[in-house]
């Protein structure tokens, strides 16, 4: 099991001279086998976890900020189905959730809401 978001971001800022890789696999609490089980066929978003989308946005900006390249692996265990999920997450990266930062005003990873 992975640690959340925020204590894989409090290990240090992200590196300018590597990738920087976020991976979004699991709503807090949930193990694989019952997100599965309840969400299959994972054909639309069960769950949003507008955490886990305003922490991702927010480390992926600050990432790419630094100079680094960004890439976000989304399991359709997150909320219920991965293209959704990073639908939202373009949304929001691109400004146009209307919870999310303008895009001229990038969020820190400060910004992102406790889970």
């Amino acid at each position: 099991r992975m640690s959340p978001l925020e204590a894989q971001r409090a290990l240090g800022p992200p590196h300018p001279k590597g990738p920087t890789v976020i991976r979004w696999m699991l709503a807090p609490g949930a193990t694989y086998e019952g997100a599965r089980d309840a969400w299959s066929p994972f054909d639309r978003v069960r769950a949003v976890d507008t955490g886990a989308r305003k922490g991702t946005a927010a480390l992926a900006l600050e990432a790419a900020g630094a100079g680094a390249s960004v890439f976000v692996i989304v399991n359709n265990q997150a909320e219920g189905c991965a293209p959704a999920s990073v639908e939202g997450l373009a949304r929001i990266l691109g400004g146009l959730d209307s919870n999310a930062h303008p895009r001229s005003d990038p969020p820190t990873y400060e910004d992102a809401p406790e889970p």
